[in-house]
């Protein structure tokens, strides 16, 4: 959550083995919690590949760039 209100993206397989599941969704929670007191909500994105563990699958994979792009391009005013 201390990095709200700037933009965040989570990519997390439902069946990685590093990252228990549990503590994916609380840590989710919490952050998205942030990001709503912050008037920010769409700055954090939440990505759960179903039946992936851990890995980044390629529809995860564009959906990332996409986001890059939105967020991250050097041109865009709203990461200042």
């Amino acid at each position: 959550p201390l990095i709200a209100p700037r933009p965040l993206i989570v990519v997390n397989g439902d069946s990685d083995p590093r990252s228990a599941l549990g503590g994916v969704k609380a840590a989710v929670a919490s952050a998205e919690r942030a990001y709503a007191t912050a008037g920010t909500k769409e700055k954090f994105s939440f990505i759960l590949q179903v039946d992936t563990a851990h890995e980044v699958t390629p529809a995860a994979h564009d959906v990332v760039l996409t986001w890059f792009r939105r967020w991250l391009s050097p041109t865009e005013s709203r990461i200042r």
